[in-house]
């Protein structure tokens, strides 16, 4: 794949994103949160940003990024490894080459740089379980009240033909919460986030899973 290619649908993955982030924005708005099938695009568009960036690294780092045309001349390395003799050689045929030996070229810190993996290792992600489970609803007030069973005195037991039965009691009180903003931040440069869209789409990835899972260990 060119970089061109990449280039295009790196615009392409980007007006996307922007697209979904301003509908969650809107349902943040309207419903009080996000829905799982936006939250799902949304992860999904940030893996296919990731695997965007790492190919386009993947061009720079092997040299395919040089202009059309140019033609790569041959360093006296390759052409010493491309000889004849050094085939001779590397078969076996020691009689045809005649090497005087001072000292051996061997690899180092020094002059082999350790290979750069592009992608993130992401921390580990718990599953969410509990808001599935629960229904949920919008509020336009900064606190809600409800009705919550406070003591039940359950006085069941068997009891003989024509017998009395005995009286079991539930009392209730009335319970008043106020409604809880979930959030965090964390800093990070625009040139970093222009720089790395990969990076920058997993930050998001993993500050919306922040909340989430305090959300999920509240409830």
């Amino acid at each position: 794949m060119s970089i061109e290619i990449i280039m295009k649908a790196l615009d392409t993955v980007e007006a996307k994103l922007t697209a979904m982030s301003t509908k969650a924005d809107g349902e943040m708005a309207t419903l009080g949160k996000v829905s799982a099938d936006t939250k799902t695009a949304l992860d999904a568009i940030g893996v296919e940003q990731r695997v965007l960036a790492d190919r386009m690294l993947l061009l720079e780092q092997r040299g395919l990024l040089q202009a059309e045309g140019e033609t790569k001349e041959s360093s006296w390395g390759q052409e010493f490894v491309k000889s004849a003799r050094y085939a001779d050689f590397a078969g076996g045929n020691m009689s045809k080459l005649r090497v005087e030996l001072k000292a051996t070229m061997v690899g180092a810190d020094a002059n082999v740089a350790p290979d750069r993996i592009a992608r993130i290792v992401g921390g580990a992600q718990t599953p969410f379980s509990m808001e599935s489970l629960l229904p949920s609803t919008t509020t336009s007030s900064n606190a809600i009240e409800f009705t919550k069973e406070n003591v039940f005195t359950n006085n069941s037991a068997e009891a003989a033909e024509a017998g009395e039965m005995g009286e079991s009691s539930i009392t209730w009180t009335l319970v008043n919460m106020p409604v809880s903003t979930v959030g965090h931040w964390i800093r990070i440069s625009k040139q970093l986030a222009a720089d790395a869209p990969a990076l920058a789409a997993y930050v998001d990835n993993r500050m919306r899973y922040g909340v989430n899972r305090k959300v999920d260990t509240q409830l």
